[in-house]
């Protein structure tokens, strides 16, 4: 059995081993020192800018070609494919060299892939679509060795308390996607070419693999001297999700919650615009709510939120998402065209009062945003918490897979369902797929059970 000071959990016994001792299972989790947590979070931000600076540089470049919506829609599922094909594998890669030796090593490529794009941003070759698009999938190859390894150090930087790395890393996430953003904006006002962008995210991933160094040696993962056959690459990490209660469901919940957040970043203009009737700056009101839900969720998540309540945190976020996301559909005409689909003689007449729509938006924007931050940082921290400690970038890489596998034909289908049926059937849609993942929950179909998680163990003192 090992222990960390919050949960003590007994784990199957696996063929891997570590190669030294010094950290075996028996002993308390070392605490890393200060300035490898700095430079962990530091690279997350850092990270963030630079990956924005990227794809800023890289779908400029393709939008200078001759069809750049197909450009943009090649680059995505690009993306896509690498995270699809090599997600796993990469995961257990990362495993296999340490989480500390595989981020380095993920950044590593990072950098070569947007250095390698940089330099042909200055030749003919920059202006093939086809070449684009290989640069992206190589970037997202490599990122599918970065990401979990990534995750997987939480266990390390936050030993004492999961939920606050996590959370710390969205916020740094969103930080660093808004910093990017503003680069982007700032550099195509006044340099207007994409090559500055890039030169940007070479030399912020310079720092990354600085910092990523600092973390690698602050937190001194072992490897494992085992090999990367099928066994190791899929059949421990499945047998983690069947047999560990709440594992299944965190995984589930991830891939519910991405789906929502992607399918409402197509349907939400389309709702503000077509259901509510308001202006761009009638719709910037609604921004306030969902930021503050956002930032209330993540400051409960990173102060109270723990391993013995996390599953309690889960059951309310998905069923206030799935509430939510019904009365969204309910606020404008969603409901009603959605109604008229099914009986084409119910006549659609105008919508609810944009007031009442509004009325109805404000706690609904306030509840999605404490959602969206509550239950993804609640569904990792279970897994940092149960998985073992030599399947944890496998674990996560799997959720990342299953993920994309989930999303992409509800994704490629909401924009659709939004032009045709309303953006209040979607959400209506999204709801009633979070209900019955609720049922799921509640009876126990996802093996989502509380009694699993048994109460802190004693920390045994160190010799």
């Amino acid at each position: 059995m090992w222990t960390t000071p919050e949960l003590a959990i007994t784990r199957p016994a696996s063929p891997c081993r570590l190669r030294s001792t010094r950290l075996s299972n028996q002993q308390q989790i070392p605490v890393p020192p200060a300035s490898a947590r700095a430079a962990f979070y530091s690279a997350r931000l850092l990270g963030q800018l630079g990956q924005a600076a990227f794809f800023g540089g890289l779908f400029w470049l393709v939008a200078r070609g001759n069809n750049p919506a197909l450009g943009g829609t090649v680059l995505m599922a690009a993306m896509m494919a690498g995270s699809m094909l090599f997600g796993i594998p990469a995961g257990a890669l990362a495993d296999r060299l340490g989480a500390g030796r595989a981020a380095l090593a993920g950044a590593g490529g990072r950098l070569a892939i947007i250095a390698g794009t940089l330099v042909l941003a200055f030749s003919q070759a920059g202006e093939s679509l086809w070449v684009l698009a290989g640069a992206a999938f190589l970037y997202s190859v490599v990122s599918q060795l970065f990401c979990p390894a990534e995750l997987s150090l939480v266990r390390r930087v936050a030993a004492h308390r999961p939920s606050s790395g996590h959370a710390s890393l969205m916020v740094l996430q969103y930080a660093g996607q808004g910093l990017g953003a503003s680069l982007v904006a700032g550099i195509a006002l006044f340099y207007r070419s994409p090559a500055v962008l890039l030169v940007a995210a070479v030399l912020t991933y310079v720092a990354v693999m600085a910092l990523v160094r600092v973390v690698a040696r602050g937190t001194r993962e072992e490897a494992l001297s085992c090999r990367i056959d099928r066994r190791f690459i899929l059949r421990e990490p499945l047998a983690y999700f069947r047999s560990q209660p709440g594992a299944a469901a965190a995984g589930v919940f991830l891939a519910f919650s991405e789906l929502v957040a992607r399918a409402s970043a197509v349907a939400i203009p389309y709702y503000i615009a077509h259901d509510l009737d308001l202006t761009t700056a009638q719709a910037a009101v609604l921004v306030a709510p969902a930021v503050l839900g956002v930032a209330g969720g993540l400051v409960w998540a990173s102060r109270s939120l723990h391993i013995h309540v996390a599953h309690q945190a889960l059951r309310l976020t998905l069923l206030g998402t799935a509430v939510s996301l019904v009365a969204l559909a309910t606020a404008g005409n969603g409901l009603t065209v959605a109604v008229s689909w099914l009986e084409p003689a119910t006549p659609v007449h105008a919508s609810a009062p944009p007031l009442l729509g509004v009325a109805i938006a404000v706690p609904v924007a306030i509840v999605l945003g404490a959602c969206f931050a509550v239950g993804p940082v609640s569904a990792r921290t279970l897994l940092t918490a149960t998985a073992p400690r030599e399947q944890q970038s496998r674990v996560f890489a799997m959720q990342s897979v299953f993920t994309d596998c989930i999303v992409f034909v509800p994704l490629l289908l909401s924009g659709v369902a939004s032009e045709f049926a309303g953006a209040g059937a979607t959400f209506l849609f999204l709801g009633l797929v979070g209900g019955a993942v609720f049922v799921l929950f509640e009876t126990g179909r996802l093996r989502f059970a509380p009694a699993a998680v048994p109460a802190p163990a004693a920390i045994p003192a160190q010799s």
